[in-house]
């Protein structure tokens, strides 16, 4: 079992063009750029008069700049490019040094062909899971209210430092006093236990964004919770699994996870668990809700910016989110109805 993070590249930084800076659709906001190739879908059926014309530009070499990396997927209030695995349907690129780098590594470039085939495979069946989740999550009420009371309760704490993401949460244990802590900052100290309770409740890694989650995907380490036992910090592996993330029935981990399931206090995941251990990890409904966090995000940042897109040209908008996603018209039709309901 190998982290998602761990056989991806690391994302290359780039910058908002200079002339969009002081857009007022991204100065001190979230910009997340259209897909390249659902924005050209878009222009084929409804046309480019469905669009502001100096917008579309703006849309297309915003999405160019970030050089087709389906890995990042706009700019921050700070202009810092934004990352996320899940939220394109593109496969993710992964690494593939040139035959000199793998002679001096001692491996050949036929055993590293099967490993980055196996390595795919892995990749895909993985991120169509977790992508499943997110889809699923981002519909899911109790969430959605959960995360909007959160952000509407730490506006201000959020104005000044952000969402906290993964490792800010645990600034309480990189060497500080807790009893100084509370004494200087109660109210902030407050701000990441709320984050690190709620990220805990909802198995995530962070919020990337208000919209965006980043689940924990399971991972396999040397180092984990028993590394403070010197007699089981080397020779085996540390394994975490996390109870949201499917399991083949024969695998025996996944008779310690079902276990584990039903004294855990996670009633509130009941119904996507109930969806994976009934139909299995490759299920048609665990990849249909990841064409959901597609078609729920890329719509609503269409509605928000070209409004008049929807403009007695509904119909075409589905036909070109199929065409994007290889999908006919009706299976995106019940996916909408789904997200509205």
């Amino acid at each position: 079992m190998i982290s998602i993070e761990e056989l991806l590249p690391k994302a290359t930084y780039q910058t908002i063009p200079s002339q969009y800076k002081n857009h007022p659709l991204i100065k001190g906001r979230s910009y997340y750029t259209l897909p390249l190739q659902l924005l050209k879908e878009l222009v084929k059926h409804c046309g480019k008069n469905a669009f502001d014309a100096v917008l579309l530009k703006m849309e297309r070499d915003l999405a160019t700049a970030l050089r087709h990396n389906p890995r990042l997927i706009g700019f921050d209030a700070y202009g810092e490019v934004l990352s996320h695995d899940y939220l394109s349907k593109d496969d993710l690129p992964l690494p593939n040094p040139d035959d000199q780098f793998l002679n001096r590594i001692g491996k050949t470039r036929a055993g590293y062909d099967q490993f980055l085939d196996e390595a795919k495979q892995l990749l895909t069946s993985r991120r169509n899971e977790l992508r499943g989740y997110i889809g699923w999550l981002v519909t899911n009420p109790s969430f959605r209210n959960e995360r909007d009371q959160l952000f509407q309760k730490w506006e201000r704490h959020i104005a000044v430092v952000g969402i906290p993401r993964h490792g800010t949460m645990f600034l309480r244990n990189a060497g500080c006093s807790h009893l100084k802590l509370k004494t200087r900052k109660p109210r902030r100290f407050q701000f990441f236990d709320d984050f690190t309770g709620f990220y805990r409740r909802w198995r995530l890694r962070h919020l990337m964004t208000h919209e965006l989650p980043v689940p924990v995907a399971p991972k396999v380490t040397a180092r984990g919770a028993l590394e403070g036992n010197a007699l089981m910090s080397g020779g085996g592996v540390c394994v975490w699994q996390p109870d949201t993330v499917p399991v083949s029935s024969g695998d025996q981990l996944k008779v310690m996870l079902d276990d584990m399931r039903l004294s855990g206090d996670n009633d509130h995941l009941d119904e996507w668990i109930n969806k994976f251990s009934k139909t299995g990890t490759n299920s048609h409904t665990i990849h249909k809700l990841g064409d959901v966090l597609t078609v729920h995000f890329y719509r609503n940042l269409l509605q928000e910016r070209h409004p008049n897109l929807f403009n007695r040209r509904k119909g075409k908008v589905i036909a070109a989110f199929g065409e994007y996603l290889g999908l006919s018209p009706r299976p995106i039709q019940r996916i909408i109805r789904l997200i509205d309901t």
